[in-house]
């Protein structure tokens, strides 16, 4: 069904600041002068600032640092990703449980301004103040494995990566699920995914990034905002350009390149060539990371034998 607010509001971005007249909008869309006049206050009520005079119509305003599913959904269609579907909320305990309803299938993502009990690897608590971006992208797959989930993982890190290279920040990637700016993690990344005998049925990513949040003062030694470490981000454009890139290189996962999403991954490592230490349920031990397999387990050689790591904390020493 058509979203005629969302479709008001292009016409208003449209208009590139110049009155959009009630008549116009309503002849364009099919709906009536005060049905535009609804959808117009909603948008106010959303955050957007919009003037309306009688005679002229309605004025959009800039205004710095709006982030509702409007504009995310605008940066998406700009980059030729309107397909995916967006659902905005104010909070939510984990946005991956709720990506996880069977109320959300086909492609989309489910976003929130925080989380009260967002989770990492292991659930592990992950830290989600107002400010950053907390989402959680979805998708029925077509020819997705279990096995797959880790490539996703690192499929995703890269979507992250190269959208903050964009942003000029110098973003690395921590086997298997961190995205860093200097020595600062940035970015995490969850798979979890719902499966029937061998085949996926629902993946879910959750990505987390501290973009204008307040970090714990809790893991501040180890991570930090983009703003704090000197970078401007503006949320919806960096959510749709991640959501954008996690959607094609999935797509090039269920097609069978998962080597050429593989190729992508390897320059953005900070892991390789690092003296790194494994933590498994039996035990750790220390080597130098090399690579990954084909699958994107790690690759440490230690004492002069390469070990493949396939579910462990690794940690760079």
């Amino acid at each position: 069904m058509t979203d005629n607010t969302f479709e008001v509001y292009k016409l208003l971005e449209k208009s590139g600041g110049k009155p959009l007249s009630g008549e116009s909008a309503a002849r364009a869309l099919g709906i009536s002068r005060a049905g535009v006049g609804k959808h117009v206050q909603k948008l106010r009520d959303a955050g957007f600032e919009i003037e309306s005079a009688t005679r002229s119509g309605h004025t959009l305003r800039p205004k710095e640092g709006i982030y509702n599913e409007y504009t995310v959904k605008s940066a998406l269609e700009k980059l030729n990703a309107g397909n995916i579907g967006i659902t905005f909320l104010q909070s939510a305990k984990s946005t991956n449980d709720v990506a996880a309803s069977k109320a959300y299938s086909g492609e989309g993502a489910v976003i929130a301004r925080f989380q009260t009990a967002g989770r990492g690897r292991k659930q592990r608590p992950f830290d989600s103040g107002a400010g950053g971006i907390y989402m959680s992208y979805y998708r029925t797959p077509k020819a997705l494995k279990p096995y797959d989930a880790l490539m996703s993982v690192l499929a995703a890190g890269v979507a992250v990566a190269v959208s903050l290279r964009e942003l000029g920040a110098e973003a690395g990637l921590k086997w298997p699920n961190d995205v860093f700016v200097f020595d600062r993690k940035v970015s995490g990344i969850l798979c979890e995914m719902q499966t029937s005998s061998d085949i996926a049925s629902k993946l879910i990513l959750g990505i987390g990034i501290n973009t204008h949040n307040l970090v714990s003062p809790l893991v501040a030694a180890a991570a930090g905002s983009l703003s704090e470490l000197g970078y401007r981000a503006d949320n919806s454009a960096l959510a749709a350009s991640v959501l954008a890139r996690v959607s094609g290189l999935v797509d090039m996962i269920e097609n069978g390149q998962s080597a050429e999403v593989l190729e992508l991954y390897r320059p953005l490592s900070v892991t390789f060539g690092s003296a790194v230490r494994v933590l498994e349920d039996l035990g750790g031990y220390e080597g130098v990371a090399e690579d990954v397999d084909s699958n994107g387990f790690l690759l440490v050689r230690q004492e002069g034998v390469l070990k493949r790591v396939i579910n462990a904390d690794v940690s760079i020493r």
